[in-house]
């Protein structure tokens, strides 16, 4: 149980910070389009993109907290239950890539991607 909650937590940190990553560098191209008064379509795709990653934050924290209630409670049908946000998950991220050029943001939706199949492994 100590090797699976260590995996666990790997994938959990790995599956946050990429999110993260995505999320602060969207943020930090929409502050410098505002301020350059950048197209309006761009703007709001990457608010688009901003309010995606905030989606993908929520449903690897969703995941997580079943996974320690689970464990708390020695009940693992809780887990079973978020099973469904793995596929939500994905949706999420094939929207994300589909609007995303950048090769680095590509890499960390992968990444991203990897991790939460990973924690679905492990889960």
């Amino acid at each position: 149980m100590v090797d699976v909650r260590g995996k666990m937590d790997t994938a959990a940190r790995s599956y946050k910070d990429n999110a993260n990553e995505f999320l602060k560098g969207q943020s930090d191209t929409l502050r410098k389009e505002v301020t350059e008064d950048t197209d309006q379509e761009k703007i709001l795709e990457h608010f688009e993109k901003m309010v995606m990653a905030n989606d993908m934050i929520d449903y690897g924290n969703a995941i997580h907290v079943a996974n320690f209630r689970a464990q708390a409670l020695r009940n693992f049908k809780l887990v079973e239950e978020k099973l469904d946000v793995f596929d939500q998950m994905n949706k999420k991220l094939d929207e994300l890539k589909k609007i995303t050029r950048q090769q680095a943001n590509l890499d960390q939706i992968e990444n991203t991607r990897k991790a939460a199949e990973h924690i679905k492994l492990v889960s």
